[in-house]
């Protein structure tokens, strides 16, 4: 007897992965800075310390060598050293000094006030080594424009390495203008007689 084929089997076609795009990073509302929206992560380091070439409360450091042994009480405690504002340092790399940081990104004087106030927080846990994710616009100057800090980083005491998520800043709510009250109407006084219309010379008194 013949021998019955089988019948031939379509494979199905293979399922496409589904690929979410990600989220575009959102920068501080009200932005008007136009450039590139970057995602940074790096040691915060105040320019005075920067500057001078040592860490302030550790002179034996060189502060862009080891910028993990800068103290969060030298980062928000010192005067001179918030009032010079805070640099984003860049880990070193293999086209630059293979151990020396680098200043990515200077901050303005209110977001070196909010990290100020982001370190100052964690002051009961972090000791030491103050790292902050942030979104921002790099608009081709040095000083990144609309941040928003995302994570904090920064080793304790005992030499453990914590993070936390930063909550945002809320934008504030401006505050409604109050509508204008009208003005009330003019009311006669009781007994006080309404002013008559004259009226045309037809009603004038006859010679």
């Amino acid at each position: 007897p013949a021998t019955q084929a089988s019948p031939a089997v379509t494979p199905s076609p293979a399922a496409s992965p589904s690929v979410s795009p990600s989220p575009r990073p959102k920068v501080a509302p009200g932005c008007t800075a136009s450039g590139t929206t970057v995602t940074v992560r790096g040691y915060v380091m105040d320019n005075f310390c920067i500057d001078r070439g040592t860490l302030l409360d550790a002179p034996s450091v060189q502060t862009l060598r080891n910028p993990e042994l800068h103290s969060i009480h030298c980062l928000v405690d010192v005067s001179v050293c918030v009032n010079s504002g805070y640099a984003i340092l860049e880990r070193p790399t293999a086209t630059i000094r293979s151990s020396i940081y680098q200043v990515k990104y200077q901050l303005s004087t209110a977001d070196t006030l909010l990290v100020k106030d982001v370190a100052n927080s964690e002051r009961s846990r972090a000791n030491r080594g103050m790292e902050v994710e942030v979104t921002g616009v790099d608009d081709g100057s040095l000083e990144l424009k609309c941040v928003v800090l995302q994570r904090g980083f920064a080793v304790t005491s005992s030499g453990a390495a914590i993070e936390w998520a930063i909550a945002p800043s809320p934008s504030p709510t401006p505050t409604p203008s109050p509508a204008p009250t009208p003005s009330p109407a003019a009311t006669p006084s009781p007994g006080q007689a309404s002013p008559s219309v004259s009226p045309s010379s037809a009603a004038q008194a006859s010679p």
